[in-house]
């Protein structure tokens, strides 16, 4: 992993997802600020692991697309790196589970973000 990368993922997908979670009690215009936030951060974990920016879209669905996106292989490992991870490679099945999890509950909470901004 891309140290630098992880860095700024961090400091833009940790406030973004807290802001995201806040913005559901406060304002949905502050939620929206939330997830741009937490794409950009998701954007760069992804860039760090060697994988497309455009995976950063799973932060629409919030946490659960943070959940989607841990279990990516990580292509910048070293070869001491690969040995050890060996052991602990994560099942297929979850990933499945976790983004048939995040595609449940996100779509639904963005479509009532959505229709939130028309309706008074």
């Amino acid at each position: 992993m891309i140290k630098e990368l992880n860095n700024k993922s961090l400091a833009f997908g940790v406030p973004g997802l807290l802001i995201q979670t806040a913005g559901l009690f406060i304002d949905p215009l502050v939620s929206l600020i939330g997830s741009v936030l937490l794409i950009v951060g998701l954007a760069f974990y992804c860039k760090a692991k060697g994988h497309s920016g455009w995976f950063g879209l799973f932060g629409i669905i919030g946490i659960f697309g943070l959940l989607v996106l841990i279990p990516l292989k990580d292509r910048h490992l070293t070869v001491e790196e690969i040995e050890r991870k060996k052991t602990h490679k994560p099942k297929s099945i979850i990933f499945g589970i976790l983004l048939g999890l995040g595609i449940l509950i996100g779509v639904p909470l963005i479509a009532a973000l959505i229709i939130s901004f028309f309706v008074k």
